[in-house]
Parts: structure tokens; sequence; C-alpha cells
């Protein structure tokens, strides 16, 4: 794994995967490095914890459409920064400190085979 530099360069990876609890929040926390990963030639991939039902402004939308539009938002702000996959694990807001959880989300920043793993990781 490369080390960050004081330099103000971005050390050199080829994948990448940023871990979130929601959507947005990836793009709202780490776009720019995201962004400069990507163009550097990372993979970059975002999972994303929570499925984004909370949050909406309107009491009379339906879960199942605000998860739809937040996976839209979260896959289109996703290319604009060049990143190349997106997966999404859907538990509810609450559900993503539970161990279960936990384990999921660890499979995903560990995964096996080695060659697949990240050798740069953003956690939440």
């Amino acid at each position: 794994m490369a080390n960050a530099r004081s330099n103000g360069r971005l050390p050199k990876f080829q994948r990448v995967m940023m871990v979130s609890a929601h959507p947005d929040d990836p793009d709202f926390g780490a776009g720019g490095s995201i962004a400069r990963l990507a163009d550097s030639g990372a993979e970059v991939t975002y999972v994303i914890v929570t499925d984004g039902r909370q949050g909406g402004e309107d009491p009379k939308q339906k879960d199942s459409e605000l998860i739809a539009i937040r996976e839209r938002e979260q896959r289109a702000a996703a290319k604009v920064l060049g990143v190349k996959k997106v997966e999404f694990l859907g538990y509810r807001r609450h559900r993503a400190h539970d161990p279960q959880v936990q384990a999921r989300v660890g499979d995903h920043a560990h995964p096996r085979p080695r060659a697949g793993r990240p050798d740069g990781r953003i956690p939440p």
C-alpha cells in the first residue's frame, strides 16, 4: 500500500474503496479526493450501507420512491467523480451499527481473494 506524503500529492492506488453510512456522504465528505484518485487511474468503488429512506422532507412520499431517488442521485454523482462501481447494502439507518451489518461491511472492505482487495480504503 502506498503511503501519503506531505507534498500535496496523492499516493498512487490501483483500487480504492469508500465505505459510507449514507448516500451522498462520500461526495460531500471526500468528493475532491475521490475525483483526484479516479483521475490518477484508481478504480474507485463506493459501498453505501444505508438505503437513504431517512431525510426526506415530504411525509407523503413513499420510502421506495425516496430510496430510488437517493440511489439515482448517488450513481449520478459517483459517475461525475469517476467512480466505477457503487454498491448499496440497503440497510435502514438505525441498523448501521448492528454487528451483523458491520460484518457485512467488513466483508466488502476485505474481500477475498487478495487480488480483489482495494489497496486504498476511505473509512466512514
